[in-house]
């Protein structure tokens, strides 16, 4: 590396950082009360579609709850809503009619959800394929490339190591940073800050009675705690618009466990041992290996 482009990298990231101080610097003087103004980012910023209940779902008979799912306060998106319907066996197995998947893009409309990306339907598990095929054959208006797109993580480790995929178990033991990459359409690619457009996620893990049980993830919107060269528009990226779903490499190849993390109030229910002695947990509809490589994957809705 020369010596001009090298005092440009340091001009840049100087300029960085300065930006970030002065938009903090910003917010106190706007409110007069910067913890004020902490303490309501922290509850705007919760990530807020893991970890939901599904037992005001349970025991109704399959088309009863296609319709409360449809109208339920408890279902913040489309990625939840198709998610519920994979919690159900009957949809699975049969898919869905294009009449229902009408009504589903008339729920859509009517409650004003972005559509969702096609890369949702990549990577199934063989379970879901017939239920995520029909939505693929007869929708016409659930997907698109405009309105949602794919982002997968990168993973900052407490060693501040960086990696693309982290095991399973660290995610329920080890608090973790996450960074993703994107230009968000509403900046009309005009953003002239230096480095990258994107956010930052970070995970901690719920315990209990000592043994890993759930986990909870936040959108850091504090400037300061982003790798350098990276920032956020905090006016565009919105804790309730990204959807997380955990992609799991598996013998038959990387799978979305969908649902798994979504509708699953019960975290890790069961932790077990096969007959030789390997560990396994029970999260949600799946068994999983606490030692397989994952990958954080984000759906951005705009």
């Amino acid at each position: 590396m020369d010596i001009v482009t090298q005092s440009s990298d340091l001009d840049a990231l100087f300029v960085n950082k300065l930006y970030r101080r002065s938009m903090k610097e910003f917010n106190i003087s706007r409110t007069g009360n910067f913890f004020a103004v902490q303490s309501e980012l922290h509850l705007s910023t919760s990530i807020p579609h893991i970890f939901c209940s599904f037992e005001h779902f349970r025991g109704l008979l399959p088309l009863e709850c296609f319709e409360v799912l449809k109208e339920s306060p408890s279902v913040l998106n489309l990625y939840m809503l198709i998610e519920g319907l994979l919690m159900l066996p009957y949809f699975s197995q049969e898919g869905l009619t294009p009449k229902m998947i009408c009504e589903i893009e008339e729920t859509r409309r009517q409650r004003s959800w972005s559509r969702i990306s096609p890369d949702f339907f990549e990577h199934s598990h063989p379970f879901f394929k017939t239920i995520l095929a029909s939505i693929t054959k007869h929708s016409k208006d659930l997907i698109s490339n405009d309105e949602s797109i794919k982002r997968r993580g990168t993973v900052i480790c407490p060693d501040k190591i960086e990696r693309m995929s982290f095991r399973l178990k660290d995610l329920f033991l080890t608090p973790l940073s996450f960074y993703f990459y994107l230009e968000h359409p509403k900046t009309n690619h005009s953003c002239d800050l230096p480095g990258h457009c994107g956010f930052l996620l970070k995970s901690r893990p719920e315990m209990k009675s000592g043994q890993p049980f759930k986990f909870t993830v936040d959108l850091c919107v504090d400037e300061e705690e982003y790798p350098n060269g990276l920032h956020i528009h905090p006016e565009f990226v919105k804790a309730d618009k990204i959807h997380l779903v955990p992609l799991c490499s598996t013998i038959d190849g990387s799978q979305y466990f969908h649902a798994s993390i979504t509708w699953n109030e019960h975290g890790i229910s069961r932790a077990f041992s096969d007959e030789n002695s390997f560990p396994w947990w029970e999260l949600g509809m799946s068994e999983l290996d606490p030692f397989m490589d994952v990958f954080l994957t984000a759906f951005v809705t705009f």
